[in-house]
């Protein structure tokens, strides 16, 4: 019987194909224009809006229509759970645009804030 040749791992850096720039980028050529910043957060404010205010909405209606309530009480409903929604696809807004704004700065990622007036208001 004949042996299977098996392929060894690689034993050097070369061998392993790791493909590295020669010259390291320069800190100030960052792709980042205030135009993609603020299509990256208004697309994440507008998925937050879109995602939330349709899990809402449904969990909302399904409790309307378990409960037999009336469609006076369902409007309401969602008149009140619109309101945490917005909030919340603001602050996503908000917070992607600040953490846009860093990365272009070359700094660091903060830890979340949980308020309006931490990312819309002006420095």
């Amino acid at each position: 019987m004949s042996t299977s040749s098996r392929s060894t791992p690689p034993q050097t850096a070369a061998e392993t194909e790791v493909l590295r720039p020669e010259t390291a980028p320069k800190a100030s050529s960052h792709a980042i224009s205030p135009l993609a910043c603020f299509l990256a957060s208004a697309g994440a404010g507008a998925m937050a809006l879109t995602m939330l205010g349709y899990t809402a909405a449904v969990s909302v209606w399904a409790l309307t229509e378990l409960m037999g309530l009336p469609h006076w009480m369902l409007y309401g409903l969602l008149g009140l759970v619109a309101l945490p929604v917005i909030w919340a696809a603001l602050w996503v807004a908000g917070r992607a645009w600040h953490v846009e704004q860093l990365i272009s700065q070359d700094k660091d990622v903060d830890a979340p804030v949980f308020s309006l007036g931490r990312y819309w208001s002006r420095r």
